[in-house]
């Protein structure tokens, strides 16, 4: 009878593990299985708080999670910022913008929700510089900084991608070319100053400066030229990778004195971006001073972290059995992962409770008991934002009402009428013990059996307990277990046996 029960036992186990299901035994004779929960179970991170990440759809239609896009900041130091996502966030207090039936294409944009798409030459933005615009009328440009992400279908030589350029009447009558153009030349971006460099003796210089690395069709690439009036230093920036320099000094080298850019006073043309330029541009942006240290990956740089919702794992007893995840980690990015486990409910904020790391991609947790469960997880970029990690889903596996360790040691000395029991202290939060006794092996029906014995009642780090008004010269049978104050018992002990007898 007993043989035939455990069979069914047996095959209620091999069906469980081949239906994906996790159990446990928790007392003799009893199946349970362990809490599952997943993100990808249709949760979806719901609950969780972001920092620096972004929902998005992964290449299997599911949602994941990747750092936040590296958009270019907007600060007092902004002359101009024109981003991708429509005409609407075409803003500046220095300069009336017009745009003129510019694109909006929201085809697999870089950032955001759309891109500018140049195709024809209607396609352009105008700038007409106010007072106190970079680009305005002015003596003295000082140190400025012009960045943008471009994606090209073309690059035909002396296709302008932006210009303040045009004709200009000199004071002695004369009609000169003058202002900055950058436009491409032998597949590079060329950045040219016309008839507006002066040196300290008045004197007009042009310069172009162009780069080794060329620009790549129908692939982003961040396009940064930095000007540095202290030294006269004027340079190009691939990727954040310095490709081209100059130097803007009256004698063409570093010490010299540096040149003054400065658009002529009366000249009216208007800045324009695109117009003959064939492709892509997001976050065209114009700034004062020589910003030539910002990151230039598409993703940010700043650390991304997901904080879970508290889980409620249902009784004070439960365990933490593992915590995994999805994740595609290119380019040397990474996901790591805590966690921390209370008895008590805790706000998702609390800072008291201490976070535990996950040391390996889905570990065991022996002593992460408690009721109530939260998780966060850090994505590291990498190569200054090229790449981010994608994490896709988080599983966590618990046993709900775990039963305690299995009490070992378990040492029986016969007295007079009694047997002093010993053994070593559960490293588990338990209530108690229980002692079984009985006169047959492996059956436990005294009157007495089973003992209860309380922590509170000896002393929890070296346990004993001393059974009295035993029958002399019987031998007796002992097991014990441990139990939680939720009642979840351990595992028997190994039995030990014992005869009291009468002391001379």
């Amino acid at each position: 009878m007993v043989s035939a029960f455990f069979a069914k036992k047996c095959h209620l186990l091999r069906l469980a593990c081949l239906t994906g299901a996790v159990v446990a035994c928790l007392l003799p004779s009893v199946l349970y299985a362990a809490r599952v929960w997943e993100s990808g179970m249709g949760d979806r991170f719901i609950g969780a708080t972001l920092e620096n990440l972004l929902l998005v759809r992964d290449s299997d239609g599911t949602e994941a999670l990747r750092l936040a896009d590296n958009e270019a900041g907007d600060d007092d130091s902004v002359d101009l910022l024109l981003r991708g996502n429509s005409p609407a966030d075409f803003r500046s207090q220095r300069y009336q913008i017009r745009s003129d039936n510019v694109i909006i294409d929201t085809v697999l944009p870089l950032f955001g929700t759309g891109s500018m798409r140049f195709a024809q030459p209607d396609n352009r933005v105008l700038l007409s510089p106010r007072p106190g615009a970079l680009l305005g009328e002015t003596s003295d440009m000082g140190s400025f900084s012009i960045d943008f992400w471009v994606f090209p279908y073309s690059q035909y030589d002396e296709e302008d991608l932006f210009s303040r350029y045009g004709s200009f009447l000199d004071a002695q009558g004369r009609v000169l070319e003058t202002g900055i153009r950058l436009f491409f030349r032998s597949n590079r971006l060329v950045f040219r100053f016309r008839n507006m460099l002066i040196d300290r003796s008045g004197r007009i210089h042009d310069v172009e400066l162009t780069g080794q690395r060329v620009s790549r069709l129908r692939v982003w690439q961040h396009i940064a030229f930095v000007y540095d009036d202290a030294s006269g230093k004027f340079s190009r920036l691939v990727d954040g990778v310095e490709d081209g320099v100059l130097w803007m000094t009256d004698t063409g080298r570093y010490g010299g004195t540096p040149l003054r850019a400065a658009f002529p006073a009366g000249f009216r043309r208007q800045a324009q971006l695109g117009g003959g330029f064939r492709g892509r541009i997001e976050d065209f942006r114009i700034r004062r001073g020589a910003w030539s240290d910002s990151a230039v990956g598409r993703y940010s740089t700043a650390v991304g972290r997901v904080t879970s919702r508290v889980v409620d794992m249902g009784t004070s007893n439960a365990r933490l059995n593992s915590i995994s995840w999805k994740a595609d980690t290119m380019g040397g990015s990474a996901v790591l992962f805590e966690y921390r486990v209370a008895d008590h409910v805790f706000p998702a904020d609390d800072e008291d409770i201490p976070w535990i790391r996950v040391r390996n991609q889905t570990a065991s947790f022996d002593v992460s008991r408690g009721r109530y469960l939260q998780w966060r997880a850090m994505l590291l970029g990498a190569e200054k934002g090229r790449y981010t990690p994608v994490l896709k889903s988080v599983r966590l596996v618990w046993d709900p009402a775990h039963r305690p360790d299995t009490p070992v040691g378990l040492i029986a000395r016969a007295g007079d009428g009694r047997i002093t029991l010993r053994w070593r202290a559960n490293m588990d939060r338990i209530a108690g013990y229980r002692i079984y006794l009985g006169t047959e092996k492996g059956e436990y029906l005294h009157p007495d059996s089973p003992l209860d014995v309380p922590l509170g009642r000896i002393d929890a780090d070296n346990p004993g307990y001393v059974i009295r008004n035993l029958e002399n010269d019987r031998l007796y049978y002992i097991t014990i277990t441990a139990y939680t104050a939720d009642g979840m018992q351990s595992a028997y002990s190994r039995e030990v046996r014992a005869r009291p007898a009468e002391t001379e």
